[in-house]
């Protein structure tokens, strides 16, 4: 039966198709292929008419992935089932047959599975089958729109490069298969570099994924064959996180500039060298700011803060020029490389998005040929455009109306077979005439938002070397916080390789903003004070009591307004409740924790996904571990600590401590300057 170019089945075709003779028509519920969900109810209405034609549904891509409603029909006569599809044992499956309608077996015997297959039973599969099964659905039922939406951030971030084509859709289409291509780069290419960094792709369909030939999926879709070629498929399903959609993510992004580099030097589908260097650097960044836009009289100084941060954050890059507007932010970037400019501005908060473009002369002549040049780069075949067109330089001899349809004429004089469509194009080319030139843009690439760091003040982040407080630091800068990272050192119970390892961390995060005070604070003679003097089930309150007095003495030297930490409620002694209550009495200064109500999973996709997670999981010891007692209190008491603390020269240790104290500047590029924090207090 044909398909239309989304691979949904013409139901009124089948309708022409049907013959008295026939007595069989098979479909598969979702196309294993480009997920598509075939009108099973449509194609069960046109069977109404035929009651002697068996109706059979290939449902092992539909069951505990689509909602059943969407692929059953009482009208349907049988339906197969795979259990590998649930995490299943390979081998076992199952079948649904209307009660009147008769199979022959195949095998025949001793009578077994109603006579239907003969042969000892695989109980311990049929047993496993059933239990998957089981759990497949509670698991969906309990995250019912997980999947879709890590399919629909994996299609918006594919949809931001223009050699990449989507096949799956998201109406009408099951959430767990997302098929794609990237113009010019063979299939088993793609699934073999992916191989190299342990994600696990498909050319097509997994049954069908050694076969060297184009899908026949897509064929049948009219998918042109250099791009069905190309073609290959994601599955997901509800054990996949959104931290590994963001590797997959990292990963494409470096694979996309290596095969990028290599389109340049082949003629692979007769791609034209002259034409591929036309976007390869862009003249100018256009940056949208998003929440910074509801701000009132103080939106001028959240809009300078914006841009000195984009200033230090692109502090390799002299020759770029930032204009920040009322309205949003113009990167002049003068000759500097765009490909290296545009994942660092990524990572600035303050930024919504963005658009790189290329500036040419203002002529009609000239203009006509850019838009030529460029849908030449990312038009496949298939994508629908429009052209949106701005005029500022009201002396320029063509009007916003007139500038459309000139340049549409010229794309479709181009691509004769290209279609037009107003309403939410797949490419919607931009172009603006200011004073100085013409501007064309077509990516709109998605920023950090939240505020530009430094609008809200700065707080001193308690960073250990785990996995909470740099995830914590990240919210914080976020929320437009100005982050100066404390650690505490015991040598030599803790290694340099465990200071190392915080300053590396703190590497991570600097991008955001550009770079980040790390404080080191000395803290051998205060732990071991505290092991001699204090019993051992407070050691842990006390120790937690001291880093906050000192992180405090240090807040108010360097004028900052609050405390950070990556305290999570209830995941450790000192983070419940009590010990909370008990290690904050030492000041009076406001406490944020970021991550206080997630939980670990939640903070880990979290470090995953700002990179920091590799790092933190790291076998170096800090101070909040090496003495960590067996069994610290979780309820501590407060006359308690104050009785033991009488025994300690808190005065003196702090002192000593602060004295110690040394500051570098973590940068993301540059390699630290060491001063001695004393000096500046």
């Amino acid at each position: 039966m044909p398909v239309d170019a989304q691979g949904f089945v013409n139901v009124s075709e089948l309708a022409k198709l049907i013959r008295k003779e026939t007595i069989l028509v098979s479909v598969m519920a979702v196309n294993n292929e480009v997920g598509s969900i075939q009108p099973i109810h449509e194609i069960a209405t046109v069977l109404a008419d035929y009651p002697t034609i068996h109706f059979h549904v290939d449902a092992v891509q539909a069951i505990t992935k689509v909602p059943q409603e969407q692929w059953f029909n009482e009208r349907v006569d049988f339906a197969v089932f795979s259990a590998h599809k649930f995490h299943g044992p390979r081998g076992a499956g199952f079948i649904y047959w209307k009660q009147g309608r008769k199979l022959a077996p195949l095998m025949t015997g001793g009578g077994q599975e109603q006579n239907q297959r003969s042969g000892t039973e695989n109980v311990p599969g049929i047993v496993a089958m059933a239990k998957a099964l089981r759990l497949a659905t509670e698991q969906k039922a309990e995250k019912p729109n997980h999947v879709q939406l890590l399919k629909g951030y994996l299609q918006e971030a594919l949809a931001g490069y223009k050699k990449v084509t989507l096949f799956s859709g998201t109406e009408g289409f099951a959430p767990h298969i997302l098929c794609f291509s990237l113009k010019g780069i063979r299939g088993e290419v793609l699934v073999h570099a992916f191989e190299e960094k342990q994600i696990y792709l498909s050319t097509t369909s997994a049954c069908s994924s050694r076969k060297k030939m184009a899908s026949s999926t897509l064929h049948a879709m009219h998918v042109p064959e250099q791009l069905a070629t190309s073609a290959v498929r994601i599955s997901l399903d509800e054990s996949n996180t959104m931290a590994e959609v963001e590797q997959f993510l990292i990963v494409f992004h470096q694979l996309y500039k290596i095969f990028e580099n290599q389109l340049s030097t082949t003629d692979h589908y007769k791609i034209n060298p002259n034409q591929r260097s036309f976007l390869v650097n862009y003249s100018e960044i256009m940056v949208r700011y998003g929440e910074l836009s509801t701000k009132g009289k103080n939106r001028r100084s959240f809009i300078m803060q914006l841009a000195s941060n984009v200033k230090r954050t692109l502090a390799d890059y002299p020759h770029v020029k930032v204009h920040a507007e009322r309205d949003r932010m113009h990167l002049l970037l003068n000759g500097e490389n765009s490909q290296e400019i545009i994942p660092k501005l990524q990572k600035v908060f303050g930024i919504q998005n963005f658009s790189p473009s290329i500036r040419v002369e203002k002529d009609i002549e000239v203009l006509k040929k850019a838009v030529q040049d460029v849908m030449a780069e990312i038009y496949t075949g298939v994508e629908t455009f429009k052209i949106t067109a701005k005029r500022s330089d009201h002396s320029f001899v063509q009007d916003s109306n007139q500038l459309n349809l000139t340049l549409g004429n010229a794309v479709i004089d181009r691509f004769p077979d290209i279609k037009v469509q107003m309403k939410k194009p797949d490419i919607n080319l931009r172009v603006e005439i200011r004073i100085d030139g013409a501007y064309l843009s077509y990516e709109t690439i998605q920023g950090a938002a939240g505020l530009p760091v430094g609008t809200s003040g700065k707080g001193m982040l308690m960073l250990s070397g785990g996995i909470d407080s740099p995830v914590a630091g990240y919210f914080a800068m976020k929320r437009g916080v100005e982050i100066e990272a404390v650690h505490f050192a015991s040598p030599p119970y803790t290694s340099e390789q465990a200071l190392q390892k915080a300053k590396d961390l703190t590497k991570k995060l600097a991008p955001y903003v550009g770079s980040i005070q790390f404080i080191e604070v000395p803290f051998t003679e205060i732990q071991e004070e505290i092991k001699n003097r204090v019993p051992q089930g407070y050691w842990m309150t006390i120790t937690r009591r001291m880093m906050l007095r000192l992180t405090d003495a240090i807040r108010e030297a360097r004028h900052g307004l609050i405390i950070l930490n990556g305290e999570s409620l209830g995941q450790v002694a000192s983070q419940t409740l009590h010990s909370m209550v008990a290690i904050n009495e030492v000041t009076n200064t406001p406490i944020v924790r970021p991550v206080a109500t997630m939980d670990k999973l939640e903070i880990i996709e979290v470090a995953e996904a700002i990179d920091t997670f590799e790092l933190s999981v790291q076998p170096f010891e800090d101070c909040c571990t090496i003495f960590a007692p067996p069994q610290p209190k979780t309820r501590p008491r407060l006359d308690k600590v104050h009785q033991y603390e009488e025994r300690l020269d808190i005065e003196g240790m702090m002192e000593r401590a602060m004295a110690g104290l040394k500051l570098e500047v973590i940068t993301a590029n540059q390699e630290k300057a060491a001063t001695e924090f004393a000096e500046f207090l």
